[in-house]
């Protein structure tokens, strides 16, 4: 199955000053979205907070799209890759546009942490479920 990056976009942003901000913070999630007119796409959302002590705080809803040659089966839903693979692909792209936007908008470059996509699935694999 061959499967490329097709875009990525914000849909959301907050940035907002607040010198009161005392201690830096970072909070990240991620999820999978599939399409049902588009059999052949799949969506890896983030959602990232970040609170900085350098003065602002930063809200980002960021999508990738992603376009396989088939139609997706729950069987691919259920793979390594859509948990693992893709997020870890699109991931350099949401890095790059929050220290862009940090930059340009006349803050000090953010360079948000490197995340191990493979780890992060692990750890959720073996939680419990409520």
């Amino acid at each position: 199955m061959n499967i490329q990056l097709k875009s990525t976009r914000v849909e959301e942003l907050h940035l907002t000053f607040n010198a009161d901000i005392d201690k830096d913070s970072f909070s990240f999630g991620f999820a999978n979205g599939y399409s049902k007119n588009e059999l052949d796409l799949f969506t890896v959302k983030f959602d990232v907070k970040i609170e900085s002590e350098r003065g602002y705080e930063l809200k980002l809803y960021y999508v990738a799209e992603f376009q396989v040659d088939s139609e997706i089966t729950d069987d691919f839903k259920e793979s390594h890759f859509p948990k693992v693979n893709a997020p870890a692909i699109a991931y350099p792209y949401l890095r790059s546009y929050v220290s862009l936007v940090t930059l340009n908008s006349g803050y000090e470059a953010l360079i948000l942490p490197t995340i191990n996509f493979q780890a992060m699935s692990s750890q959720q694999d073996c939680e419990p479920n409520d």
